[in-house]
């Protein structure tokens, strides 16, 4: 019920490639369709939530510098009158990193290079919306938005979306939740028990007659909402298996393997 406050599952995330960084994938806020009339909840109240590690390859990059020691060179032709010996030392080579990460896009790069993530493959590994899951999306180019469904959560639907920054994001999700959602609430969700990643946002009923998530990166213009039809017990308990689909990305990760 909404008058409880809950807490996620623990939940273990997909096996990764040891040569990928993840897998997985959120987005801007397009009207759902009309669902089923609104039965009045609760709304369960705000607060920080704990959610689930997108378990990664290891992050830490390792730093091999070497010390350039001057060895002194004696010019001595037959030619050449005796004189002092001329002595210099080489440059000191650059600093080299010897290790890679996987980044969220498959690819390796040093730590903190990776690329941008954007577009359709960045939200889907920002959310583990991967088709490897059996996850299927869907463009609407009006919008930029990909609406996404998994076969093991019927009646809900994953919308992804991108903004220009992360505190757009923000601004544009509260906007929507709090407009479509009389029992709107907002808080903080951290992953494996780690310092909080993002915000989130719940509702229910209004226009929608369903219950609604939505959940966002502080480091990312990404977000995801979740949408499940109707607002009765039997629809709160899908739209929580729903929601433990989804997998998250920790602040070092984050920094090492984003791009950030």
């Amino acid at each position: 019920a909404w008058s409880e406050h809950r807490a996620p599952k623990a939940v273990t995330p997909p096996a990764v490639p040891a040569s990928a960084a993840a897998s997985s994938a959120p987005i801007a806020v397009a009207a759902p369709g009309v669902l089923p009339p609104a039965q009045p909840q609760q709304p369960r109240p705000p607060g920080k939530r704990s959610l689930w590690l997108l378990v990664g390859a290891p992050v830490a990059a390792l730093v091999v510098a070497g010390a350039a020691i001057g060895i002194p060179l004696a010019m001595n032709g037959a030619n050449t009158p005796p004189g002092p010996v001329q002595t210099s030392d080489p440059p000191t080579p650059p600093v080299t990193t010897g290790a890679t990460v996987p980044c969220w896009d498959d690819t390796r790069a040093q730590a903190g290079e990776c690329p941008t993530a954007t577009g359709e493959a960045g939200l889907r590994a920002a959310f583990a919306l991967e088709e490897s899951d059996g996850a299927t999306c869907t463009e609407d180019a009006e919008t930029v938005t990909w609406t996404c469904t998994l076969p093991e959560a019927p009646g809900t639907i994953y919308l992804l979306s991108e903004f220009e920054s992360p505190a757009a994001t923000q601004e544009a999700v509260r906007d929507y939740a709090e407009k479509t959602f009389p029992d709107a609430t907002e808080g903080t969700f951290s992953v494996d028990g780690g310092g909080d990643i993002g915000i989130y946002f719940d509702g229910s009923g209004g226009d929608t007659g369903g219950i609604y998530t939505a959940y966002m990166y502080d480091a990312l213009p990404l977000t995801v909402e979740v949408f499940t039809e109707g607002t009765d017990e039997a629809a709160m308990t899908a739209h929580t298996a729903a929601e433990e689909l989804l997998h998250f990305w920790t602040l070092e990760q984050l920094a090492s393997q984003w791009g950030l």
